[in-house]
Order: structure tokens, then C-alpha cells, then sequence
């Protein structure tokens, strides 16, 4: 933990760029699933990539390595699907791990792994009812709600050993994201653009 309010000023780029890259995961993984109910929908690419690289702008290696992260866990419910790259998704995910390892550090990445699981975790969670009802993918209706519960449980500890602050401000920058910047309840009324399409 910080013990000087310098030491606090240091890490703002850090905070800034999980606040960012929360941002672009979830503009980007609402657009791919077709989650149209903010108005700026059609430009959530573009708000996505914006926000991508201002996360990357204030700290690479930390934004790298949970984008990763979250292209990697994204793709465990389609791992032999065949991607526009024309490679199965099992072999980006490779890919992706090989170079948020020589970008990030190896130490880093594994960090980002047991923390975006972390957050998997605790969405599937939150939604798994909603996403019974839709008959979406859901980690609780694969492994039940008190494992699921442990398994989050664990994955966050472990998180916690590597890096604690920062664990912590992943938690609560997806949790703040998902449910209050892009609430459904809400409308996503934060993030809506103010051009209407007729």
C-alpha cells in the first residue's frame, strides 16, 4: 500500500488506465454481443478503441497485460471456434499469452489472468439468473453457485498476493463499469451519445 501522497500521485496512470481499459472491454464485448441499449451502440468500436489507447498511453504494460487477460478468459466458452484470422480461438489465446508475456512480464500476466477470472466470476455471479433465462453461457450453471462462489474466492486471493491495490481497483473498475456507466436498469444513460438515429 501507498504510504505517501506522492506515492498515491504515482499510481493515478495506473488507476486511470484499469479505469479505461474497463471501459473499452465492455464497450467492445456490448458491441460484439449486439447489447444495443445505450444510443452510442453503433460507435462502441470506436469509443472502445479511443478508450483502449488512452489506457496504453498511461501505462502499456499494465493495460497490455489485462486486455490480454480478458481476450484470453473471453475465449474459453469457444476455444476450437474458427476466427476471421482463420485460426481457432484456442490459438489466438496462445498468441495473445505469449505476447502480454513479453510485453507485460510474466509475473504481470499471471497477475491479470487470476484477477480478470476474478471478475468473470463475480459478473456470472451477479447475472447468472438473467443469464439462465437467456440461455447464455454462465460459469455458475457450469459449476454451481458455492463452487463458483470459492472459486472466485480463491482467484482473488491469489490476486491479492501479487498485487493488492491494484486488484482491488480492477474489481471495482468492472463492477463500477458493468453496473452503473453501462447499467441496462439505467438505460446506460452515462455513455448515452446525444444524437439520436431514427
Amino acid at each position: 500500500m501507498p504510504k505517501s501522497f506522492s506515492e498515491w500521485i504515482n499510481l493515478l496512470p495506473s488507476f486511470g488506465a484499469i479505469l479505461f481499459t474497463a471501459v473499452a472491454v465492455k464497450w467492445l464485448d456490448d458491441f460484439i454481443d449486439g447489447e444495443s441499449y445505450t444510443e452510442s451502440f453503433r460507435a462502441g468500436a470506436a469509443y472502445s478503441l479511443t478508450a483502449i489507447l488512452l489506457a496504453a498511453a498511461l501505462e502499456f504494460s499494465l493495460t497490455f497485460a489485462l486486455f490480454a487477460a480478458c481476450y484470453i478468459i473471453g475465449m474459453f466458452n469457444s476455444l476450437k471456434m474458427r476466427l476471421p484470422s482463420g485460426l481457432p480461438s484456442w490459438a489466438e489465446s496462445v498468441i495473445a499469452l505469449i505476447l502480454a508475456i513479453i510485453f507485460s512480464g510474466f509475473k504481470q500476466v499471471c497477475w491479470a489472468l487470476l484477477i480478470i477470472i476474478s471478475v468473470q466470476l463475480i459478473d456470472d455471479i451477479m447475472d447468472y439468473k438473467l443469464d439462465q433465462s437467456q440461455n447464455r453461457s454462465n460459469a455458475v450453471l457450469y459449476f454451481g453457485l458455492e463452487r463458483s462462489w470459492i472459486l472466485f474466492l480463491f482467484c482473488f486471493y491469489l490476486s491479492l498476493k501479487f498485487q493488492p491495490l491494484l486488484s482491488v481497483i480492477v474489481l471495482a473498475a468492472a463492477l463500477i463499469t458493468g453496473n452503473v456507466l453501462f447499467s441496462k436498469a439505467g438505460g446506460g444513460r452515462s455513455l448515452n451519445a446525444t444524437t439520436r438515429y431514427d
